[in-house]
């Protein structure tokens, strides 16, 4: 009985063993679990910086993309109407050096077409008579007017077309907020100065037309010219 009670039995000794041998196993286990834990969360708290980082780096980058693309057909729109203003400089130029300018001694905004019938030509012709010019060129027949109206004509309708040409379509975009705030100003600004060519030529021509203005002698055997500051004033705002 002494042995019984003082040792125990070899089936408790076992099963205590047992129980020490699953208690250091689930220790184990959960040690590991939880440095897994603490890696994978330690990784995550690494990376959420950088990631959030790059993120905010593409989004602002978009955004300053978004802020100064402009779509196509403003584009278009611009590159189309520069080019018509370069025609319209070599037309001017051309003009110029046909000795056309002053075939038209008159401003008149709303007319649009040219004589047609031949007595409407020889109307324009005895007004053009009328002006100094007509004193170096007495010798010039109807045909030669004609050309020099012609040119002088299709100089003026071209800038018509080219005012119509970036307005109507400048209306359009605006409208439809397709106009980035960043170009409206420069926008109104460009067609301020092609709406005041019209006035500019004008101003040039009625120097070489109007004996008032001081630059043209009617008694002048010499060339009629134009003041030059006004022929470089009507370029330069023109480019």
């Amino acid at each position: 009985m002494r042995c019984l009670r003082g040792r125990p039995s070899s089936a408790l000794q076992a099963r205590n063993s047992a129980n020490k041998k699953a208690f250091s196993a689930s220790f184990k286990s959960s040690s590991s679990t939880a440095a897994t834990r603490g890696s994978f969360f330690s990784t995550i708290a690494a990376e959420a910086p950088a990631a959030t980082t790059a993120t905010m780096a593409s989004a602002a980058a978009s955004a300053r993309g978004a802020s100064t693309a402009v779509d196509r057909p403003v584009g278009y729109w611009l590159l189309g109407t520069a080019g018509m203003v370069a025609g319209m400089v070599s037309i001017g130029g051309l003009t110029r050096l046909t000795k056309s300018g002053l075939s038209m001694a008159y401003w008149k905004p709303t007319r649009v077409m040219p004589p047609v019938t031949p007595e409407e030509w020889a109307v324009e012709f005895e007004n053009y008579k009328q002006f100094p010019e007509w004193q170096q060129r007495q010798s010039m027949t109807l045909d030669e007017f004609k050309f020099i109206f012609y040119w002088e004509y299709g100089h003026r309708m071209l800038g018509r077309a080219v005012g119509v040409a970036f307005g109507a379509p400048l209306a359009y975009f605006l409208a439809r907020g397709r106009i980035p705030a960043h170009l409206k100003g420069r926008m109104f600004t460009l067609f301020a100065l092609g709406g005041s060519q019209g006035a500019i030529g004008w101003w040039m021509v009625k120097s070489g037309v109007d004996t008032s203005e001081g630059w043209v002698d009617p008694n002048q055997r010499k060339e009629i010219r134009v003041s030059p500051y006004r022929l470089a004033t009507h370029l330069v705002s023109e480019v």
